[in-house]
């Protein structure tokens, strides 16, 4: 009776050492999904390597190490461990997601469009994997497609700034800077979950006012005003966006510094009719 009673005691407590782990992975996966949020990728990565170390095959933690070495440039991480997020998980739309936009950033465009695809196709209503869908299509100047995924992820998911950025990304890249200005003034609005995605689209928002005063200087008559004023909100949302950028995201200075020299050969282009207006 008693060893019965030892092997039903060590039975329970292997249950509950079973349970606690399973409890401590849940809450270290939201605190690494919360800090990669808000920017903190290191310390997201860290949690995410803990707890892949004691579970291997984690679709959670293989998918963030994944996402993180993305994020940190580190190219060789990302693609041994999207492939094995995917050699863990081949039907979760989640790998597949990640895997695409390893693929993307490796130049495998035939390859992350076989994944965004099939992410599409496993998770039809995630509006995470439309919206990354989306944004390869958009990517490829296949604007019908991106458009459609978009369309749906909003329907899906009204409420949520990033997607309302992703959309005005869109309608930059379409060359419509004022259709793009109201929708980030709407993703500003509603807030974003991403400290990422509040950055580019300050960035995007500066794009937006170069390309209206690019299009004022093109106009007939010359409408150098709007130009100027334009070109004052483009200073003020780079000055924002590279106020916010993280460590990482060298890029937002880079591309700060390409849309201040286009700005200055649109003020050349003018001469010197540009000081002369007021």
């Amino acid at each position: 009776m008693f060893k019965m009673m030892d092997r039903v005691g060590r039975r329970a407590a292997l249950v509950m050492l079973m349970l606690m782990v399973l409890l401590a992975s849940a809450c270290g996966e939201r605190r690494a999904e919360k800090l990669m949020r808000a920017g903190d990728i290191e310390r997201a990565a860290s949690i995410y390597e803990r707890i892949q170390a004691a579970k291997p095959e984690s679709e959670a933690a293989l998918y963030g190490l994944t996402f993180t070495a993305l994020l940190q440039g580190r190219a060789e991480d990302a693609a041994a461990w999207s492939d094995a997020c995917l050699r863990a998980h081949p039907d979760s739309a989640r790998c597949l997601r990640v895997t695409g936009m390893q693929r993307q950033q490796a130049g495998d465009i035939e390859g992350a469009r076989q994944a965004y695809d099939k992410a599409v196709e496993k998770a039809p209503e995630d509006p995470d994997v439309l919206a990354a869908a989306a944004s390869f299509a958009s990517d490829r100047e296949d604007f019908a497609r991106a458009n459609e995924l978009m369309g749906r992820v909003l329907q899906l998911s009204p409420e949520l700034g990033d997607f309302r950025f992703l959309s005005a990304d869109l309608a930059m890249r379409e060359g419509k800077p004022d259709q793009a200005l109201e929708r980030l003034d709407r993703a500003m609005e509603l807030g974003f979950r991403e400290r990422r995605l509040e950055t580019n689209a300050w960035l995007v928002r500066g794009w937006a006012h170069l390309m209206l005063a690019e299009q004022a200087v093109g106009a007939e008559p010359l409408d150098i005003s709007s130009a100027k004023a334009h070109l004052a909100a483009m200073e003020a949302a780079l000055t924002r966006a590279e106020s916010m950028a993280l460590v990482f995201e060298e890029s937002i200075t880079v591309q700060a510094a390409n849309l201040r020299r286009r700005s200055g050969v649109l003020r050349a282009q003018v001469g010197a009719r540009w000081e002369q207006t007021p």
